[in-house]
């Protein structure tokens, strides 16, 4: 399959999406990446998406009561709508309603999860505990690095976004702040040259690092003395050029801090994994058409 043929298959699984239009709106995390895929091909569906997912996410008017589990990437992907936009003046017309409804997210995330009350949001894992005659699962909360990253992501275009449209964004930006602040403080292991998990229960890092551990430098949390030392330590990293998703953030993060050469091989091994394989998810479609169509 060559980069035409990738392209036309992510384009048929998006037509075959709009035929089943329902039961797409009802799947969790579909209609956000419906907003990503259609940024590069209509505005006005992309837009359409975004409202969808934002609609699905806040069903019922809050955050769910469990522990967030779905990524906070709508500020990412309100700002991302924006800049790909051919018309902004008109776009900003219609977006303040969206701008409002993800800011009320952020703010029940920081109200509600960020147990530790220093800018990160902390999410429930499991672990199974055996007794003498039966064995139940203990919930414990961690403070990860993806997650906090994407948060971060849609923090800073919420702030650009807000902006622009005269919104006060004083909160976004002391969110942010310490937030990022955090990430350094507690994530960031030095030994490992990048960021991991912090447990809330043992007050403590946690796990080995993993691409995950890499993809603040996407957020721009890292300082440039950092990026430079994660950027030595991913160069001995094994990537998978299959996990078209996850390079894609990392290739966006490679690109904030100039290291074109390691991004621009990162596109070329993950675009020739891919070429072989259809676009025939949803996921697949819209990073399809990014690593296709985006020119940085």
């Amino acid at each position: 399959m060559n980069k035409k043929l990738l392209q036309q298959s992510a384009l048929d699984c998006l037509k075959q999406c709009e035929f089943a239009e329902q039961t797409v709106r009802n799947a969790t995390g579909h209609a956000a990446w419906l907003a990503l895929a259609f940024s590069r091909l209509d505005e006005n569906k992309a837009l359409h998406w975004l409202k969808d997912a934002l609609a699905n996410h806040r069903e019922g008017g809050s955050v769910p009561a469990s522990a967030p589990s779905s990524l906070p990437v709508y500020g990412w992907l309100l700002g991302h709508l924006y800049q790909t936009s051919k018309n902004k003046p008109a776009l900003l017309k219609e977006i303040r309603s969206v701008y409002c409804g993800i800011v009320a997210l952020h703010q029940d995330l920081y109200t509600n999860y960020d147990l530790s009350r220093d800018g990160l949001i902390a999410t429930a894992h499991g672990e199974t505990s055996e007794g003498m005659t039966s064995s139940h699962t203990l919930t414990h909360y961690v403070e990860e690095p993806f997650f906090n990253t994407m948060l971060i992501w849609s923090n800073e275009h919420l702030i650009r976004i807000g902006g622009l449209l005269g919104e006060d964004v004083l909160e976004l930006i002391e969110w942010n702040d310490l937030a990022i602040w955090s990430m350094n403080k507690k994530l960031w292991d030095k030994n490992a040259s990048c960021y991991l998990p912090y447990d809330l229960r043992r007050q403590s890092k946690t796990g080995t690092p993993s691409k995950n551990s890499f993809l603040p430098m996407a957020a721009g949390v890292p300082t440039q003395e950092q990026a430079e030392v994660m950027h030595e330590s991913l160069l001995q990293q094994t990537l998978y050029p299959h996990e078209w998703t996850l390079n894609w953030f990392l290739y966006k993060g490679l690109l904030r801090y100039e290291m074109r050469e390691t991004a621009a091989d990162l596109k070329r091994e993950t675009l020739a994994a891919a070429l072989p394989y259809p676009a025939d998810t949803i996921e697949k479609a819209a990073i399809a058409l990014e690593w296709l169509c985006a020119n940085r």
